[in-house]
């Protein structure tokens, strides 16, 4: 909607000035004219009032929120609709949204302290249950709906908007409109949503509060919400060690996917924290209390201070950022996501209470478990040349002799079965990778050097084809979507970070010369999100943007040049058989219009002119890969397309038509290798999403492809294979599955 409002008047009230604009309405500034006060009106966008059902809705459910009376709900003080124009006028609340304070301090590398959690959760509890009472579910409860005022006090808007604009809210995709992140899985299903859809948004905003992230992140909206339906619920300890370990389970069933096994009130939810973090907040009391009786030595001062924010992020009221539990892990380049070794990260050697016991993989949300280290029985026994002497006293030097072979005997066999149990049975294995955040890419250069790439800006590396994984240090908290080597020492790193709500789009470049040890930020002079990048040496590169952009360089990065494409599709994916031969694929998913369209583009001069090619399909692309100059493939969200003359013709292969494909790989012309998330074909909407994690293979170009299992329920996001037997996949929970078999 324009902003040709600014200066006119909209019934009784002047419009002075834009607040904001967000998806279903833009909110101006007013004053009203017998009040003689600030008003926020809020004008819901005109494409909206082509439903003609829109004027019964509206009416109806801007009187029953008019009537909502409640301290942490925003006051709807009238409503009117003037041609086109449907309006509510509102008390104007000063302040920053929740979203924007969880950025602010998110940026300063700290975490909300316990007590502003629960001065900003309690009241929101308490009014949702108000609401609830009243009969009103609120249907997009998220951060950007709620105002802080002044004082910190949490105000939630928006109340009975998504009801009036319900309808459109399915487009004739059968995909769903919203805030994805915070939505429950009965919304992400098309089905009727209730209180407790409220409760599991409040839930998101706590994870996020607490943790610095959502507990599901990923590149598009079907992904996210496939996680809201599959994934456990992460560990929120795991991303913030300072919390109390139960915190977890809190959290598991404030996100139960059941809405039976969710709270089934806010003043539940609201209960169950002030228990959890309650201590904390005592603690952090009675801190701040000595802080202020007894003078403390210059070391603990400094200590303090380098563990809290700047004074200028303090809260208005309440405890402050003093406390440490809470407010800020010590600084470490693993603010957001820890990074550990191997051995760090397995379940029993994290750090925690006594009474903690080890918890298996599915029982904590954790990613962590791998057979290979969890299948290994306990061999306990007293040093050898004591237990030889022993044995000697005991029974005599023969017999000793003879039970020392046996035990020996026993000690191979059973390390055998070990062996046996760890490396047969399934054609992927679990590697632990350290992380629970979502990984988005992923790269090897032979089968022993590998790096991946995540949603925190997390830069994994391995030197032992993944038995171990280290964390790079990116610099970069940006969500990076894809990764490229040249060799084992030139890399590359992609990606940015999209933010609606504020309507900003950056975009980063990372690289490093010497596999990863120091990474530094290259200029790609785009502030487009970038979602690939591919080098066939460690001069000669591309990347590829959200906005349609294709940057080129020609020295390793140290300058990157705009290339025309042509068009201004959403580009997914990038790909060089050569220096010369190239494809570009992606497409853009209109889920208001309820459109989606499908790219190809081609060049045979590395990028000096950029061709379309005709894909044969109307669903967005998402990734593509090419063994030689002739033989592609093209993966999108429901099939599998492939060339064998350099993309003149594009075919339809089948993929077995049960599969939301993500990322596809070849080692050679035959070989390859596709991967995503299962669907059910059978249920309607988004409903179809309930899947597991998806791996197809072919050893004959595509003719045939065949499923693998991959032995993961999270949607699986990047695939590589250095040849036809040694690969890594990635998945959207901190995974990596890899195979020496071809994955047969």
């Amino acid at each position: 909607m324009a902003d040709d409002l600014i200066g006119r008047t909209l019934g009784r009230y002047e419009i002075t000035a834009l607040i904001g604009r967000g998806g279903m309405a833009t909110v101006y500034r007013s004053t009203h004219p017998g009040l003689r006060q600030t008003v926020a009106v809020k004008v819901l966008h005109a494409h909206l009032a082509d439903d003609p059902s829109l004027l019964v809705r509206f009416e109806n459910e801007a009187q029953a929120v008019a009537a909502l009376r409640h301290p942490n709900i925003v006051r709807v003080i009238d409503f009117d609709h003037i041609d086109e124009h449907y309006f509510m006028v509102m008390e104007y609340v000063e302040g920053l949204t929740l979203s924007e304070h969880l950025r602010e301090v998110a940026a300063q590398g700290c975490r909300l302290p316990a007590a502003e959690v629960l001065g900003i959760f309690e009241p929101l509890c308490a009014a949702v249950d108000y609401a609830h009472g009243e009969g009103m579910v609120h249907r997009d409860v998220k951060p950007a709906n709620v105002l802080l005022t002044a004082r910190g006090e949490p105000v939630l808007t928006d109340y009975g908007i998504a009801r009036i604009v319900g309808v459109a809210q399915h487009t004739a995709t059968g995909t769903v409109m919203g805030s994805a992140h915070y939505m429950s899985p009965e919304q992400a299903q098309g089905l009727a949503a209730d209180g407790r859809s409220d409760l599991y948004a409040l839930g998101v905003m706590l994870f996020e509060a607490l943790a610095g992230r959502v507990p599901y992140e990923a590149d598009s909206l079907p992904a996210v919400l496939l996680k809201h339906l599959t994934a456990p619920v992460p560990a929120v300890s795991l991303l913030n060690p300072a919390l109390p370990a139960p915190i977890d389970d809190l959290l598991r069933t404030a996100l139960a996917k059941d809405p039976d096994a969710r709270f089934q009130t806010g003043r539940a939810l609201a209960a169950a924290l002030r228990e959890e973090l309650g201590p904390l907040v005592a603690e952090s009391e009675a801190a701040a209390a000595t802080a202020t009786t007894l003078p403390r030595p210059p070391r603990e001062t400094k200590a303090v201070e380098s563990a809290g924010a700047p004074a200028a992020a303090l809260p208005p009221q309440g405890p402050t950022r003093v406390e440490a539990r809470l407010a800020a892990p010590p600084p470490a380049a693993t603010v957001i996501t820890p990074r550990r070794s191997a051995a760090e990260s397995a379940p029993w050697n994290k750090p925690g209470p006594p009474s903690r016991a080890p918890q298996p993989a599915s029982a904590t949300g954790e990613s962590v478990a791998a057979p290979f280290a969890t299948a290994q029985p306990a061999i306990v026994s007293p040093p050898p040349r004591r237990a030889a002497q022993v044995a000697a006293k005991v029974l005599g030097p023969r017999q000793a002799l003879w039970l020392s072979a046996l035990a020996m005997l026993v000690v191979i066999v059973a390390a055998i079965a070990v062996s046996k149990a760890t490396n047969s049975g399934a054609p992927w294995r679990v590697q632990n990778s350290g992380t629970t955040e979502s990984l988005t890419g992923v790269a090897f250069v032979d089968a022993k050097h590998g790096w991946v790439v995540g949603s925190s800006g997390t830069i994994l590396a391995t030197t032992n084809g993944g038995s171990t994984w280290s964390a790079q240090t990116s610099g970069s908290g940006a969500y990076l979507r894809g990764v490229a080597f040249s060799d084992a020492t030139h890399g590359w790193a992609v990606g940015g970070n999209l933010d609606e709500a504020a309507g900003t789009n950056t975009s980063v470049i990372l690289a490093t010369t010497n596999a990863g040890a120091t990474w530094t930020v290259q200029s790609p002079g785009t502030a487009a999100s970038l979602t690939d990048v591919a080098f066939t040496d460690a001069k000669r590169g591309w990347v590829v943007d959200s906005n349609g952009n294709i940057l080129a360089t020609t020295d390793g990065g140290a300058t990157w040049k705009a290339q025309s494409s042509g068009g201004s599709a959403s580009l997914t994916a990038v790909a060089f058989s050569d220096a010369t031969h190239g494809w570009a694929v992606g497409g853009n998913l209109d889920e208001a219009a309820g459109t989606n369209t499908s790219i190809i583009l081609a060049t045979t001069n590395a990028g000096a002119t950029w061709t379309v090619q005709s894909p044969g399909t109307a669903v967005r692309l998402t990734d593509v890969a090419f063994s030689d100059a002739t033989h592609g493939w093209a993966a999108s969200l429901n099939s599998m397309l492939a060339t064998t003359d350099g993309g003149a013709t594009w075919n339809v292969q089948s993929s077995g038509d049960s599969a939301f494909l993500t990322a596809v790989t070849f080692s050679d012309a035959t070989h390859g290798w596709a991967v995503g998330a299962t669907l059910n074909r059978k249920a309607t909407g988004v409903a179809n999403l309930l899947a597991d994690g998806a791996i197809v293979a072919t050893t004959d170009g595509g003719a045939t492809w065949t499923a693998q299992s991959s032995g993961t329920t999270e949607s699986l996001t990047g695939v590589v294979f250095v040849d036809a037997k040694h690969g890594w996949v990635v998945g959207s929970s901190g995974t990596i599955l890899a195979t020496t078999n071809g994955g047969e």
